[in-house]
């Protein structure tokens, strides 16, 4: 006698996730690598910090950065998208987009902050109201595999006034870094 087989089958429902996303807001902490010399020791203030999913603004997440070579601008901006600060002074952010397109349109003359996240890499990318999503005055990327980081300087006039404000960077178009997840103690 044959026995018959009985298959029940129930719908699933596969879901990708970005482990960062899953754990909540994820602080980052980057330093120079320490191919400085001696002579050009970076003071303490040099150091990057990145807090991924951690503040919330026109109803999406946002991913921030801070560092040596972030200036006159609120650098955060949602995944995949844009952040824009004011230009008049007073730096607040003044609107998000997922269309570079309309920054333009939606931006307050001021920085603009494009943050993108893939499996390998974390990449913040700076300008000015109006840039292409291609070009811009900075970009720091870190490898989410190793915890190595660069910041490349891509503007000429930026890179002066880097240089000025941090001399151990002096001639330097490429800063390397080494990142690690940090807790925070308050």
């Amino acid at each position: 006698m044959a026995r018959s087989r009985l298959f029940i089958f129930f719908p699933v429902l596969l879901v990708t996730c970005d482990p960062a996303l899953a754990s909540g807001p994820l602080l980052l902490e980057c330093s120079r690598d320490g191919t400085e010399s001696a002579s050009q020791a970076p003071p303490v203030s040099t150091e990057v910090i990145i807090s991924l999913d951690s503040k919330r603004a026109f109803g999406e997440t946002l991913s921030c950065i801070s560092g040596p070579f972030v200036s006159d601008m609120v650098a955060c901006a949602p995944r995949g998208g844009y952040g824009m600060s004011n230009g008049a002074g007073d730096l607040r952010l003044v609107g998000i987009t997922h269309d570079w397109r309309l920054i333009e349109k939606k931006g307050g003359g001021g920085g603009v902050l494009q943050f993108v996240a893939t499996d390998h890499n974390y990449i913040f990318t700076a300008g000015w109201d109006g840039f292409s999503n291609v070009e811009g005055i900075w970009t720091f990327t870190v490898s989410r595999l190793s915890g190595k980081a660069v910041a490349e300087i891509t503007d000429d006039t930026f890179a002066q006034y880097l240089w000025q404000a941090d001399p151990a960077t002096y001639g330097k178009r490429v800063i390397n870094y080494n990142c690690r997840v940090a807790k925070r103690k308050f």
